[in-house]
C-alpha cells in the first residue's frame, strides 16, 4: 500500500512500530488518544505484558448512569517479566494532571511502583530501552 492510499491512523503506527517520531499531518495537533495508540503498538511490538484502561460512565436502566473504572485510573498498566509496575498516563503536549490523577501517581509512587506521564511514544520507550525484564 503505497504512502498515498495509506490513512493517517495506519502512518502513525507504522511510525511506532519502526520506533520513528509519528509524522505530522498538516500542525493537527497531536491528541491523547495519538499518543496512547502509538504506546500500546509499541508494546505490542515489544511483546510485553499490559492492559488499557477506560474510565468513565454510560447511561443505565432508569436513567442512572452506571460507572466503570476509578476516578484517575492511569490508562495503561505494564507488568515486566521481574515483577515490576509501571502505570502510564498518557497526555497531549498540554494535557495536565486532573486532581484525581496526581493523587493516584502519588499512591502508586508511594508502593514502589513506576508512574509517568506520556506525551510521546519515546516517553515510554525511554523505559524499556536496554530493559531484559520488559
Amino acid at each position: 500500500m503505497g504512502a498515498a492510499k495509506m490513512s493517517r491512523s495506519m502512518m502513525r503506527r507504522v511510525a511506532a512500530m519502526r520506533g520513528e517520531k509519528a509524522p505530522e499531518f498538516g500542525g493537527r495537533k497531536v491528541l491523547e488518544k495519538d499518543v496512547q495508540r502509538q504506546i500500546l503498538d509499541y508494546l505490542v511490538r515489544r511483546q510485553v505484558w499490559h492492559r488499557r484502561f477506560n474510565t468513565g460512565a454510560l447511561p443505565g436502566p432508569h436513567g442512572r448512569p452506571i460507572r466503570f473504572g476509578s476516578p484517575g485510573l492511569p490508562d495503561i498498566l505494564v507488568r515486566t517479566k521481574i515483577g515490576s509496575i509501571i502505570w502510564i498516563e498518557c497526555k497531549s503536549s498540554t494535557g495536565k494532571l486532573s486532581e484525581d490523577q496526581r493523587k493516584w501517581k502519588e499512591d502508586m509512587e508511594g508502593f514502589g511502583d513506576i508512574y509517568i506521564v506520556a506525551r510521546s511514544v519515546e516517553d515510554a520507550m525511554a523505559l524499556f530501552e536496554g530493559r531484559k525484564d520488559g
